[in-house]
């Protein structure tokens, strides 16, 4: 009855009975005597929690007083730090547990020495436990506080606090010698302790990031054998400076620095295989380059032709799209990305659902410990490729591997396509390079093996042709009041002449197929799917190749009446000579005329002539039905050229 009577007094819960969930002790690391203190201890607690003994039989057993007994169970059941009981742990000879928690203290309490007088003080103050908290863990997100308060500083505010309150002069804090100064800092040490994360992110954001992702939990994820069941995607800044050669608008040929450049990277999971690549040039990454990079994933690699002398690979060095039929198109299962902006865009969520059919796991922003592979594979390419150039920045500002850079850069007219290169070879070698993690076979060994052994998904054949990486879907109007039939797309008028030729078509709803990396032109289909054709960008939009990014730059500096053409100029000359305008003092018009150079570079003339052109001759006719809500009618398609 006894028994019973003291456990309904503590309000313990089922749970702490059970001796099984108890904290269990290694006796073996403490000493001969406390063994044998730690023995009579525990034999007394489990016979009073495990048997039907009386207390009377348990002392006489164990030679341990009532008094005694009562108070280890007390021990054993008080709750620790980690939300658990001390269990057997509270048996250990000269164990301290803190017990100063007390519910009050009387009104008129004056500090005797005694331990536990902050707590007591704090528990009958309560807001002076917020404002401690409040000053250490601010929880607002627009709270300003002192980072790194002096405890001097914050025992000032605290005594300040304490009058405010009504505590009395010849009450506890203000009869000690130091006004409770240590005690004051003891609590704050153990504050900081009890919630180490929220302090450390208040005092460093990205070491408190690192600390609520890391070391907690256990490791949920098996170890993935399948090649393409998970891939690590990310991007990185390239430690290397680049030049670049343009002409000044007096025509002088300058040669000047560009921001630092990104490299987009998707690596298998399994065999370590980087799959593909992409170089991004401006100062900041977008959702064009992460689909860039994902269009040459996919996409089969081609051997690559260098123009650097003396640049070449080895016989096994390659991607494995080159070396594999298997991986010729192959898609992954998982797409292991970090939550940034330009990752987490709606355009690359879709793509990634309806093109690759992959599920998307998004972790942390800025938190590469949950990419470990990709991100050691930065290192290596670091160090073992553009550390080793003479226009490397080093990995931080103090690097010794840091030596003009910029000067370099500019000595030897070091290019984006020089790095591309570079890059192509230096990731190439890294697939042929034996791994550790992978028992030292290299990534394309173990892709060998194991394709052979594992299914490999890849886009089927009707797709590859179109695969539509780059292809947006939009709505527009016919219109054409008074003037030729046209469509509107980004502040451009597109036609053909079908409907130039058929005023009836005003009003239609097309829906369109838009190749983002080339607007000269938009495939158009009728409600009923059937197909009108392309359209094309008429006056000069229509000559030269540009992107979606390219023809929104250019819109909005024309709105903002930074730059003018006429409809007999080419936007894109326009544009590209005020980039290289801007270009002589700005480094962010450099990577966005760098860009723009590429863009260019890679175009393919347009053999089709212009709309406003007089040879073209109309060949046939025929009738084609619209259906509609209300009515069908019926028109003349023109098919020409």
């Amino acid at each position: 009855m006894v028994r019973r009577r003291l456990l309904e007094e503590l309000s313990v819960e089922e749970w702490m009975l059970d001796l099984k969930n108890w904290p269990k002790v290694d006796i073996t690391l403490l000493s001969k005597e406390h063994q044998g203190m730690y023995l009579k201890r525990k034999q007394a607690m489990d016979l009073y929690f495990m048997s039907e003994r009386s207390v009377t039989d348990i002392i006489q057993q164990t030679g341990i007083t009532y008094k005694r007994i009562s108070y280890f169970v007390k021990r054993c059941l008080y709750p620790n730090n980690n939300g658990s009981i001390f269990g057997y742990t509270a048996l250990i000879p000269y164990k301290r547990i803190d017990k100063n928690q007390f519910p009050s203290a009387p009104p008129n309490y004056i500090d005797t020495g005694k331990a536990g007088s902050f707590t007591v003080l704090l528990n009958t103050h309560p807001q002076l436990r917020v404002f401690l908290e409040d000053m250490v863990l601010p929880k607002k997100k627009n709270e300003i506080v002192e980072k790194g308060m002096m405890i001097k500083v914050l025992h000032k505010k605290f005594l300040q606090l304490c009058k405010e309150i009504g505590i009395q002069s010849h009450q506890y804090p203000f009869t000690t010698k130091d006004f409770a100064k240590r005690s004051l800092e003891r609590y704050i040490v153990k504050l900081k302790k009890e919630h180490l994360i929220v302090y450390t992110f208040q005092e460093n954001k990205e070491l408190g990031s690192y600390m609520a992702h890391n070391g907690v939990g256990v490791k949920n994820h098996p170890l993935i054998a399948r090649p393409y069941r998970r891939v690590q995607f990310d991007a990185h800044k390239i430690d290397i400076l680049i030049s670049i050669t343009f002409l000044t608008p007096e025509g002088d040929e300058v040669t000047k620095i560009l921001d630092r450049i990104w490299i987009l990277n998707i690596i298998d999971e399994a065999t370590r295989c980087v799959l593909g690549y992409h170089l991004c040039l401006n100062k900041e990454y977008s959702s064009w380059d992460v689909l860039k990079c994902l269009h040459n994933a996919v996409k089969p690699q081609v051997d690559p032709e260098f123009s650097i002398p003396g640049l070449k690979l080895s016989e096994n060095a390659g991607f494995p799209s080159q070396k594999f039929e298997t991986c010729k198109w192959a898609l992954w299962d998982e797409f292991l990305i970090d939550n940034a902006k330009a990752n987490d865009a709606q355009l690359v969520t879709e793509k990634l659902k309806h093109v690759i059919g992959c599920s998307i796991n998004q972790g942390p922003v800025s938190m590469p410990e949950r990419r470990p592979i990709i991100e050691r594979f930065f290192g290596l390419l670091e160090e073992n490729g553009f550390h080793r150039l003479p226009n490397t920045t080093g990995s931080d500002p103090t690097d010794t591997k840091r030596n003009k850079p910029e000067e370099y850069a500019i000595k030897y007219r070091i290019s984006e396509w020089e790095i591309e290169e570079l890059t192509t070879a230096l990731i190439a070698e890294y697939n042929a390079t034996p791994h550790s993690g992978l028992g030292y076979l290299s990534p394309l060994e173990a892709m060998e093996q194991r394709i052979q052994r594992y299914f490999v998904r890849t886009l089927g054949e009707e797709e590859r042709e179109n695969l539509s990486f780059f292809v947006l879907r939009a709505k527009r109007t016919i219109r054409g009041k008074d003037r030729r039939p046209y469509i509107q797309y980004k502040a451009v008028e597109y036609r053909n002449d079908i409907i130039a030729n058929l005023p009836d078509l005003v009003g239609t709803e097309l829906e369109l197929l838009i190749d983002i990396d080339d607007l000269r032109s938009i495939r158009a289909f009728f409600r009923d799917g059937s197909e009108l054709g392309l359209l094309y960008a008429t006056g000069k939009w229509g000559i030269s190749k540009h992107s979606l990014k390219t023809r929104e730059a250019i819109i909005s500096l024309r709105n903002k009446k930074l730059i003018h053409f006429t409809e007999f100029e080419d936007p894109i000359e326009v544009f590209q000579r005020y980039l290289e305008k801007k270009g002589t003092r700005y480094k962010t018009a450099r990577n966005q005329l760098a860009n723009l150079k590429k863009e260019r570079e890679k175009e393919v003339p347009s053999s089709i002539p212009a709309f406003e052109s007089e040879e073209s001759s109309l060949i046939q006719k025929e009738f084609i039905e619209i259906g509609s809500k209300n009515k069908k009618r019926r028109f003349t398609k023109t098919l020409g050229y």
